[in-house]
């Protein structure tokens, strides 16, 4: 018997931000292509060149420019 949400899809905008050498990338093989399949509304992948797994502590400016490039057209003014 699976899970409820065992086949279910994120519908949400995302982002996906990942580091050059980030040795996770190496036992998930094939993960990355299968995002937008996983993810339909995934607006970009963003590799940050010459970071590791942590990326944010790593090269947190690239990270920010990410984030900001990802969040900035969905802000809205309350």
């Amino acid at each position: 018997m699976g899970s409820a949400y065992q086949d279910a899809k994120v519908q949400q905008p995302a982002l996906y931000i990942t580091g050059e050498h980030d040795p996770v990338r190496t036992f998930t093989a094939g993960a990355e292509r299968a995002l937008p399949e996983w993810v339909p509304n995934l607006t970009d992948i963003v590799e940050i060149k010459g970071s590791g797994h942590w990326e944010s502590q790593e090269n947190p400016e690239a990270v920010n420019a990410a984030l900001l490039n990802f969040l900035e057209p969905r802000a809205t003014l309350a």
